[in-house]
């Protein structure tokens, strides 16, 4: 925040106090940088060393430069291809999601107009042509799944590998979702559960888990044989 707002005109030995006219005039230094980085080819993260000093509001100057990134991706997206938005939200602090849909084509379509526009803010992106009937529904929250022997669980780096995951994981054996968690409150991430009988959950999380690997952003997987019967309550 401090370098920020030096970089917008403020002298050092006022870095303490609040100014975010400042900020805001400091924000193409921030852009730089990140343009710098996209050369590199890999996903990028804003992270702030916060000072006793800092504002809550001028740390949320920062985070809003970074949302509103995901507002103008969103409409660009809209613009490029005639697609339909299914959801559209902050998912954390400074992290955007959309998940849109359409033909195969106007969706890639969409998708690499944005890829190419925001490169370096764009931190994961899928395109799925059959996505599984089970995953829309558990994206909508109205599937009906009964708890049933085992219960795997799949957690991602971010909601689109979450959802790859549990697409891959339903295609593998025959399990059903309990839950599929995207981003909020989870400082982005994803979380897919399912149930079946072991031999298909541990085959399910296996083939889910190694796509997040290959794509960088596997965070963790587990297979439960009997879970407590109180557990699932709770899922």
């Amino acid at each position: 925040v401090r370098a920020l707002k030096y970089n917008g005109g403020v002298q050092k030995k006022e870095l303490a106090r609040e100014d975010l006219d400042a900020l805001v005039k400091g924000m193409p230094n921030l852009e730089a940088h990140l343009d710098n980085l996209a050369k590199y080819g890999v996903p990028v993260i804003v992270s702030l060393n916060r000072f006793a000093q800092d504002t809550d509001a001028e740390l949320k100057t920062v985070m809003d430069f970074c949302r509103s990134k995901g507002v103008e991706a969103c409409d660009d997206a809209l613009k490029s291809a005639n697609i339909r938005l299914i959801s559209a939200h902050s998912s954390c602090p400074g992290k955007y999601e959309l998940i849109i849909t359409g033909e195969l084509a106007s969706v890639q379509t969409a998708l690499e107009h944005v890829r190419a526009k925001y490169t370096h803010y764009v931190i994961d992106a899928t395109t799925m042509g059959r996505i599984d009937k089970v995953v829309i529904d558990a994206l909508m929250g109205v599937q009906e799944t009964a708890p049933q022997g085992a219960l795997g669980v799949i957690e991602t780096y971010s909601g689109a590998s979450a959802i790859k995951a549990a697409d891959t994981a339903v295609k593998t054996a025959k399990v059903d979702i309990m839950d599929l968690r995207l981003s909020r409150g989870m400082g982005g991430k994803g979380v897919v559960m399912i149930t079946g009988a072991v031999s298909d959950v541990v085959a399910a999380v296996e083939s889910g888990a190694d796509y997040a690997r290959s794509q960088g952003l596997f965070a963790a997987s587990s297979v439960m044989a009997a879970p407590h019967e109180d557990l699932w309550q709770y899922i």
